[in-house]
C-alpha cells in the first residue's frame, strides 16, 4: 500500500503499521478497504484520462496523415515481436510474490524505477538519481563519460601498475604459504 501511494503521489495510508497479524482487526480492515477503494477510483480516473489522451493523439495522427497513410506508417514502424518483448506479453506470471513485496512483470516499460541511486529494471524509461528523473538515454551517456574519465585517469597516472606493485610489496603470497 505504501509503494502504491508513493508511486501515484497519494497521501500515505496512516494505518499501514497496523497491517500485521497482531494488530489487524475489523476496523483496520474497513479503513484499508476504504483507502483501496479511493485509490482504485482515482487510478481508474487516471487510466480513463490516459485512454482519452491516447485516443486524441491517435485521431490527431489520422487527421494529419489520412487513414491509408497512417495504416502504412504503422505497418512500416510497428514491430509486434519487439512489443511482445518490451511488454513481457509472453510471461506467464504477471506478478511475482517475494517474502517482502510483489514484483510486477507485466508492462515493465511503463513502470518507474523504485531505486533512488540510478538502478532500474531493463527497458526502464527513466532513471532516478537523488529524486531527480533522468531520461535513460542521457543517464547512460553520462555514465559512459564518467567511466571513460575514470579510466583515462587510471591510465594517465598509471594507477593499475602502481596498485599491483603495492599489492606485490605486501608479500601476500608469503603469508599464504606460511599458513599452508
Amino acid at each position: 500500500i505504501n509503494i502504491i501511494s508513493r508511486m501515484n503521489d497519494q497521501p500515505p495510508f496512516q494505518y499501514a503499521h497496523l497491517l500485521n497479524y497482531v494488530d489487524f482487526n475489523e476496523s483496520v480492515m474497513d479503513r484499508t478497504f476504504q483507502y483501496l477503494i479511493r485509490l482504485d477510483k482515482e487510478l481508474s480516473e487516471e487510466e480513463e484520462n490516459a485512454n482519452e489522451r491516447k485516443g486524441a493523439k491517435y485521431q490527431q495522427m489520422v487527421d494529419e496523415m489520412g487513414q491509408e497513410e497512417f495504416v502504412a506508417f504503422k505497418q512500416r514502424y510497428y514491430n509486434k515481436k519487439l512489443a511482445d518483448i518490451v511488454l513481457n506479453r509472453n510471461e506467464i506470471n504477471k506478478v511475482y510474490e517475494t517474502h517482502k513485496t510483489l514484483i510486477q512483470k507485466k508492462d515493465p516499460i511503463f513502470m518507474d524505477p523504485t531505486s533512488n541511486i540510478g538502478q532500474a529494471h531493463f527497458n526502464a524509461p527513466i532513471k532516478i538519481v537523488n529524486r531527480t528523473k533522468i531520461d535513460t538515454l542521457w543517464y547512460n551517456i553520462l555514465m559512459m563519460w564518467i567511466l571513460s574519465g575514470i579510466l583515462y585517469l587510471v591510465l594517465l597516472f598509471d594507477i593499475l601498475r602502481k596498485g599491483l606493485k603495492y599489492l606485490q610489496s605486501l608479500n601476500l603470497m608469503e603469508g599464504f604459504s606460511k599458513k599452508i
